[in-house]
């Protein structure tokens, strides 16, 4: 008799452990918790019952549940990577990054070759720095409408970012073909302005993943911040295809429709590498992104071109480039003493003689004698308009006395 009691007890565990599992892999979370329960009437204490109803309570935000399960098992568990991977997740999800971020090494120590314990850790340490409150805020422009702040990591957050680089390594190292580091990766480099290395991350992870939504979406944004917006749009119409109401792709969506003006788009990824270009002065990588943005939105990038090539002169690319750009804003004097400068600095260039006499064919009035004619109009206004100040100032002087009290 109490063999077959004990008997239907294992087939009761049995059938309930199988219907707890396929209830979570279909986001049933009230019935896996509510089957848990009476799991754990039959059998107390029982592993998987209370780790399933610790997640099923994360996914359905009731924190002090989760959390009071979590905690209950590491009371029973104290060296489990699994209870850690648990208490590790309610904390983050709660706020609590730091708890989190030792919870998952923990994990880690106990299983090494878990890419799921990395994958949390550095997704824990990126989101702990992307709180604002851990965003530091650089002024870097100024102009008559409005102060210009961009956020960057620096200081302690940038070594945490750089930190959480160094781990995901390691979890390439165990699965490199695991889709989601490569994502945390791409967010990662992106964080911290290395826009090169973030592009290849986010398109390994999509070759991987490509029936993924949100992987379509990151790599959509990358191309979108940097210029390449018909290209990043291919991308998102892909993942609004796949997963149109995923939050990441709903976030992209939302940015291309803000910046849809072409005005407001150059201003966005301009600002945005003019940002960058301050920050990391010894990079030239940002500048010449700054450069190519104006170029292909018609603007005149003199100053970001002047900087550039006093630390670069020997690009002979850029050194064309500045040379047009001169002759592009009719400044042909200039720009015909930049190429036959250039011409001693690469002598037998056939292109820059081609320039040299692109100038030339415009004539001396218009090299010369036009710049003088500009120069002396335009200083005959600044003389109108000082005297006309002046004029207004001595009268205001003069009828003072007269004017009624």
């Amino acid at each position: 008799m109490e063999e077959r009691i004990q008997n239907d007890s294992e087939e009761l565990v049995e059938r309930l452990v199988d219907s707890i599992e396929y209830h979570f892999d279909n986001d049933n979370y009230e019935t896996v918790i509510a089957e848990a329960k009476e799991l754990l009437a039959v059998e107390p204490d029982h592993f998987y019952a209370l780790l399933q109803m610790g997640y099923s309570y994360l996914n359905l935000d009731r924190m002090d549940e989760a959390k009071e399960t979590a905690q209950y098992m590491l009371g029973l568990w104290p060296s489990h990577p699994r209870v850690f991977h648990l208490y590790g997740c309610v904390c983050r999800y709660s706020g609590d990054y730091s708890r989190a971020v030792e919870s998952f090494k923990q994990a880690i120590e106990l299983r090494p070759l878990n890419i799921v314990h990395y994958c949390e850790l550095v997704e824990t340490i990126y989101y702990s720095q992307t709180d604002s409150s851990s965003y530091r805020m650089y002024a870097y422009g100024f102009n008559l409408r409005k102060l210009r702040f961009e956020y960057f990591f620096v200081g302690e957050s940038k070594k945490k970012m750089e930190e959480a680089l160094r781990i995901s390594e390691q979890a390439v190292g165990i699965d490199p073909q695991n889709s989601r580091i490569h994502s945390i990766r791409g967010h990662l480099y992106y964080a911290l302005g290395k826009y090169e290395e973030a592009e290849k991350e986010y398109a390994a992870a999509l070759e991987l993943r490509p029936d993924d939504g949100e992987k379509h979406a990151n790599y959509a944004y990358l191309l979108f911040t940097l210029g390449k917006r018909e290209e990043g749009q291919r991308y998102l119409d892909q993942a609004l295809s796949i997963a149109p109401h995923a939050r990441e792709v709903q976030y992209v969506s939302s940015q291309f429709e803000q910046y849809k003006d072409p005005q407001d788009y150059y201003r966005f990824i301009s600002q945005t590498f003019e940002a960058w270009s301050h920050l990391y002065r010894d990079s030239l990588w940002y500048l010449e992104q700054l450069i190519r943005i104006k170029l292909q939105f018609e603007r005149k990038p003199k100053k970001e071109l002047k900087r550039y090539l006093s630390i670069k002169p020997d690009d002979l690319e850029m050194q064309i480039t500045y040379g047009q750009v001169l002759f592009d804003d009719e400044k042909y004097k200039a720009a015909l003493a930049h190429f036959q400068k250039i011409k001693q600095q690469f002598p037998g260039n056939a292109h820059i003689e081609t320039w040299i006499q692109t100038v030339l064919d415009k004539g001396t009035f218009k090299i010369y004698i036009l710049p003088w004619i500009a120069l002396v109009f335009q200083g005959l206004i600044y003389a109108v308009a000082l005297v006309y100040l002046i004029f207004m100032f001595v009268f205001k002087v003069l009828t003072r006395p007269f004017r009624r009290r």
